[in-house]
């Protein structure tokens, strides 16, 4: 349900700044510095279990090709997360959840 009056302006303005930045989310320069962030961060593989080793296996320009283009149709579907427990950084007898999301399945 849309707000009445003064805040459905504001939502429509929030749903126009979204859009300005959903189109730069799928840009191969966008997609190919994510990747490498997440590599060089030695990202964990998420409830789908998917590597880096795997996706190079596949292509890399493969898989970011086919992830833009499930972007840009907005057909994507985020699946499950897989929770982790890490040490807090000040206090390393407790412990913090972490969610570590699944890498895009498209293949």
């Amino acid at each position: 349900m849309r707000p009445a009056g003064a805040q459905r302006s504001a939502y429509s303005v929030r749903e126009h700044l979204f859009y300005l930045l959903y189109d730069k989310l799928y840009r191969k320069d966008v997609l190919e510095y994510a990747y490498r962030c997440c590599k060089a961060n030695k990202g964990a593989p998420g409830v789908d279990e998917q590597e880096f080793a795997d996706i190079e296996a596949y292509g890399e320009d493969r898989w970011l090709g086919e992830l833009a283009d499930i972007l840009r149709r907005k057909t994507y579907r985020a699946e499950a997360v897989r929770r982790v427990w890490i040490p807090k950084a000040g206090n390393k007898s407790k412990l913090r959840p972490l969610g570590i999301p699944a890498s895009w399945t498209g293949w």
